[in-house]
Order: structure tokens, then C-alpha cells, then sequence
């Protein structure tokens, strides 16, 4: 247990899937990090130039199957997220760092896209599919032992969304 400086936020945050279950209720993958033996793990790559794996959940609440691929390499990592037997709206959260307490990071929403200014850094989380997405920055914050984070939201039309986490210059170098 910690103390953090802005209290708790409304719903869990991590990176990760939402979905709108039959009564229109909002569910993260995030709130369901307690339900054991709801994802299997397999490995469909691992070199040292990159690493491929899927997270396959069964059991979530309003959804029939999440599977959730991962591409790690020098390209930043990959997600593309996925839920059978599912219409949409599909959506993605991810904590966009605000201030570790001493540190003010600098948050741009693109059209596509959030950018993270930091200590002389720069972080990109992009949405590469669908071609039409919604992106917003949550009215709440969350906070951690390691700083405050604004929430960035992408959602889209259907069952199906990617997107990429990556230092910025690092797309493409190899």
C-alpha cells in the first residue's frame, strides 16, 4: 500500500481494450485483473529482433472473447485487440504520464494520436486501425506511486482496433 496524490479515479486504468456490454455499460479489462484463469498466454515469436504473443480472454463480462496481439520490436509495440461476436464501439485506454511531482510533461492529442513531452523525451501511442477513430483525453486523472497520468481514450466503429506505443525516432531504426 502507497499513498497517491490525487485520490482514486473513477475506473481501473492500465493500457488496455474497452467494451459496451448489452445495457450500453462500459466495461475495461483493466476492472478485471482479479478473474483467474480468464487469459491464455502463448508465444508465437521470440527472437532477439522481436517477440510476438497473444492474450486470449474468455469469461469477460458482455463480451464473448477478447483476444489481444502483441508485437514487441524496433518499431515500439503493437497491439491490435480484438472481440468476437461483438458490433462495437471498440475503445483503447492508455495513462499518458502528466507530472512525476517534480517533472511537468508536455500532453498533445493529434488526430490519431497522443504525444508525451518528458524530460527531454518524447513518447507517441497512435491508432492504426480503423481509419476513423475518436480520440479525447478523459475529464479525470489518475495517479500512481510513480506520478500523475491523464487518460487517453481512442474509440472506434466495430470489434477491431491497433495501435502502437513508441519512443518517438524509434520507428524505424533498427
Amino acid at each position: 500500500g502507497y499513498l497517491v496524490s490525487r485520490g482514486l479515479p473513477p475506473r481501473n486504468v492500465a493500457i488496455g481494450p474497452g467494451w459496451q456490454d448489452g445495457e450500453g455499460q462500459i466495461h475495461w479489462l483493466a476492472d478485471h485483473s482479479d478473474e483467474r484463469d480468464a487469459a491464455e498466454f502463448k508465444v508465437e515469436v521470440a527472437s532477439p529482433n522481436r517477440v510476438c504473443f497473444t492474450l486470449d480472454y474468455k469469461n469477460l463480462p458482455g463480451c464473448a472473447a477478447l483476444v489481444e496481439e502483441y508485437r514487441i520490436d524496433h518499431a515500439g509495440v503493437q497491439v491490435t485487440a480484438r472481440i468476437a461476436d461483438y458490433a462495437g464501439p471498440i475503445m483503447v485506454q492508455v495513462p499518458l504520464l502528466a507530472t512525476d511531482g517534480r517533472e511537468q510533461a508536455e500532453i498533445e492529442a493529434l488526430e490519431k494520436a497522443f504525444r508525451v513531452r518528458y524530460n527531454g523525451e518524447s513518447f507517441m501511442v497512435e491508432c492504426l486501425a480503423p481509419g476513423r477513430v475518436e480520440t479525447r483525453i478523459e475529464a479525470f486523472e489518475a495517479s500512481n506511486r510513480n506520478g500523475v497520468y491523464k487518460v487517453g481514450c481512442f474509440c472506434a466503429a466495430g470489434n477491431t482496433i491497433a495501435y502502437r506505443l513508441a519512443l518517438d525516432g524509434c520507428r524505424g531504426c533498427g
